[in-house]
């Protein structure tokens, strides 16, 4: 019976002892399990670092340089706005003049009117013809009566010429004889594509000048002209004030006289005609400091302010364009004559077919030309409306191919023309916030090429010749359609994309993204694959994706290459996604702001050899500022003594600072660095907290670049309430045995686990005691 009753006892003290530390790692499983489970519970995103969410970064760009155009090298010249044959025009006029204007024979003489708009924008007006019959060079002389009626700056301002012309085609390098009547440049000197000679007379009279123009060329040039091809007047003016020019009696003998119409009575001479039009800075606008306005003035001539520009982008059904920008038709004046504005886009899709539309703004009169089957207008939304700002947005790709059948369009030319023609015409338009939208790269993931083996339409549109040597294939990373680009037997190719105005800094964190694949590579010695990065401040440098030679003679890159870690490898799919702005300051050090003019893909090989480069899902883009998404904390309703994870996805294509920021009751604000733990999941601790106390958090992450994004609960912080503490208590008996207070009152500050551990054990070991003394006494009273 005392060995029954002493193993009851023992068991039971055993017993509580197991109780104890179960008790205690149940607490410690609990809160670890709670972490775990917390963790899996997260919704794991399909970005990776080597992927590509174009819905959150900037792969379209704008293809207008100086789209609201606040960059000007003068008041009346915008920065980066390419001119075909000028953007503006000057007050020019040459006539067949009669009294009582100055004729010296006959009835008619040629007069020569101009007046500049602005010192920096000189006015000419000229008189030329083409005679025949002059081959004969032996002491040939020319013979001219001329009047000067107004040349108010005649000393390196405004110039009133007769100029000699040679057989052959005429440039601005082809030699000639320059005779400047009662006029002069003191910069001038005879040149090996000029000669110039100054012959003085006075103003308000006829005046006779006769040269041997074989005599002068021999001087100029040591040598006798083979022909004459042209001769001409011509009348320049770089002051605000008109200059006025007459000429009479031409003239030209060699042993008998040769007829070139110069006594201006018959025959035809080509003359220049245009009344003013000017381009200027305005301050009505509607972003920026600056719109542009184009004003046509015409008087009986034709007045036309115009310009184009050439931005060889590709749009098609999968990926339509925008054009888009802001105009105010701002004064409007037709009398009688003709008076438009319009926006014309040309351009061809890449079997070779050319297609164009015009779109008007405003018209009254007669068409420029007459549209035909490929060639189509339309009235843009607000046509004629006067004095508001409009916007207009259109595809050209989706209006194009509303009337044509294609399933592409390259944007090979866009034109701009204000016009007026006829008197007392006068337009003011205001033009503003430029876009056309398109991908930085016309590649993307090729699936709107054509079939497999057709040319890719992507690079170096200007020089599309149909040449098979980058076709579309079916080895696709991605859809249905890669880019192949094979060459052998010491065939290579360069196929390049330039831009005009694409800023590479440390802000726009500029990313060239694409899959590759080698498929074939001989590896012979000069073999090689690259892209070159080639910015407009020379720092160009190469990735290196395949190379048969040393890294040192890589194509004589020296040292400012990449070699990229999967080189030279074949038959697999790669990822390249690099920031640009990056490797150039690797390579060079410090980088200034500087622009990119284009990338180039080179594949070069050797006799014998055969390369094969695939490429899909190609891109240059801009990263934006981070995405934060996902934000948990855990435990949700956490009690006083836990404390707070809390995890959130963060996407970015560069490195992030991830912060977690919080506070208690509305007190002051503590920053908590949040790591990286999987993926793009980053997580941040929070303290435990005293009972009750509210706690609020939100999380801020800033890329490389400074770019940062905050992210709150809607309009309010994220936020919690700690769990109100509980009151630990013992029964009377159990307190009254080992001696102590009857309650345990709860403190500000929450016990820690090895609190809870040593009450336990307390707790424990009185009942074990409790237990003993009463087995002792049972055992004395037996």
């Amino acid at each position: 019976m005392k060995k029954v009753r002493m193993g009851l006892a023992l068991a039971l003290i055993l017993t509580m002892l197991v109780n104890i530390v179960a008790l205690t790692s149940t607490v410690i499983d609990v809160n670890r399990n709670s972490q775990e489970i917390n963790n899996l519970s997260i919704e794991r995103p399909n970005f990776t670092q080597a992927g590509l969410d174009l819905d959150r970064v900037e792969w379209k760009m704008n293809h207008f340089e100086n789209p609201g155009f606040e960059l000007w090298n003068d008041p009346h010249t915008p920065a980066y706005l390419p001119g075909y044959y000028g953007d503006r025009t000057q007050e020019e006029w040459a006539w067949y003049a009669t009294s009582p204007w100055p004729v010296n024979e006959g009835l008619r003489s040629m007069g020569l009117q101009a007046k500049a708009l602005d010192p920096n924008h000189e006015a000419t007006s000229f008189a030329y013809t083409y005679p025949s019959g002059w081959n004969n060079m032996l002491n040939l002389t020319f013979q001219l009566d001329w009047y000067i009626d107004e040349l108010p700056s005649s000393i390196d301002n405004d110039a009133f010429c007769f100029i000699v012309y040679p057989q052959g085609m005429i440039s601005q390098f082809t030699k000639r004889l320059v005779y400047y009547l009662g006029s002069w440049d003191t910069s001038l000197t005879n040149t090996s594509y000029r000669g110039f000679f100054k012959i003085d007379g006075p103003a308000k009279s006829w005046n006779t000048f006769s040269r041997n123009v074989t005599a002068d060329w021999i001087e100029v040039y040591s040598t006798e002209p083979d022909a004459i091809r042209r001769v001409e007047l011509s009348l320049t003016s770089k002051t605000q004030s008109y200059s006025r020019t007459f000429a009479d009696n031409l003239i030209m003998t060699n042993n008998s006289v040769l007829s070139l119409y110069g006594d201006f009575e018959s025959g035809s001479w080509t003359r220049s005609h245009s009344d003013p039009a000017d381009i200027s800075q305005c301050t009505d606008r509607i972003e920026g400091l600056w719109s542009l306005n184009a004003t046509t003035i015409s008087n009986g001539n034709e007045s036309k302010a115009y310009w184009t520009t050439n931005p060889e982008r590709r749009a098609s059904a999968l990926n339509p364009d925008t054009l888009s920008f802001r105009w105010k038709l701002d004064e409007w004046q037709v009398l009688t004559g003709t008076s438009y504005g319009y926006i014309y886009i040309n351009g061809r899709n890449s079997s070779g077919s050319e297609f164009g539309v015009v779109y008007f703004l405003y018209f009254e009169g007669s068409y420029p030309w007459t549209p035909d089957g490929n060639y189509h207008f339309i009235n843009a939304t607000d046509f004629n409306t006067l004095g508001q700002w409009n916007y207009f947005e259109r595809s050209v790709f989706s209006d194009i191919a509303s009337f044509n059948q294609t399933d592409d369009f390259i944007i090979i030319e866009i034109e701009f023309e204000f016009l007026g023609h006829g008197k007392g015409i006068r337009s003011e338009i205001l033009l503003d916030d430029f876009v056309l939208s398109l991908p930085a790269l016309n590649d993307m993931g090729y699936e709107d090429q054509g079939d497999v083996g057709e040319p890719i339409s992507a690079w170096n549109l200007d020089d599309y010749d149909g040449t098979p040597e980058m076709v579309v294939t079916d080895l696709a990373l991605n859809g249905t359609k890669a880019a192949n680009i094979t060459v052998s037997d010491g065939d290579s190719v360069q196929y390049e994309v330039d831009f005009e105005y694409r800023p590479i800094n440390i802000q726009t964190e500029t990313f060239l993204y694409l899959n590759w694949r080698l498929e074939d590579f001989t590896g012979l010695d000069n073999e090689i694959v690259y892209i070159e990065i080639y910015p407009d401040s020379e720092y160009p440098y190469a990735y290196i994706f395949a190379n048969g030679s040393e890294a040192t003679t890589a194509d004589g890159f020296d040292d400012r290459f990449f070699l990229l870690p999967n080189i030279n490898q074949t038959g697999v799919w790669f990822n390249l996604h690099r920031n640009l702005y990056e490797d150039m300051k690797t390579i060079y050090g410090d980088m200034p702001d500087t622009k990119l003019a284009s990338i180039s893909i080179d594949v070069v090989s050797k006799s014998g050899g055969r390369i094969s480069f695939l490429l899909d899902d190609v891109y240059l883009y801009n990263d934006v500022a981070p995405e934060i998404e996902n934000i948990q904390h855990s435990p949700l309703m956490p009690e006083y003594s836990e404390s707070v994870t809390v995890t959130a996805t963060v996407i970015d294509s560069s490195q992030v600072n991830v912060t977690l920021h919080y506070r208690v009751n509305s007190g002051e604000w503590y920053n908590v660095t949040m790591n990286l733990i999987y993926g793009n999941i980053y997580s941040g601790t929070i303290p435990a907290q005293a009972s009750v106390d509210f706690v609020e958090y939100f999380i801020t992450a800033e890329d490389i670049a400074g770019k940062m994004t905050e992210v709150l609960d809607g309009g309010e912080y994220f936020s919690y309430t700690v769990e109100p503490s509980t009151t630990i208590s013992t029964s009377t008996s159990i307190s009254t045995s080992i001696n102590t207070s009857t309650t345990t009152s709860s403190t500000s500050e929450p016990p820690s686990d090895n609190t809870l551990l040593l009450i336990a054990v307390v707790v424990g070991a009185g009942i074990v005691l409790l237990v003993v003394i009463i087995f002792m006494r049972k055992r004395k009273g037996s």
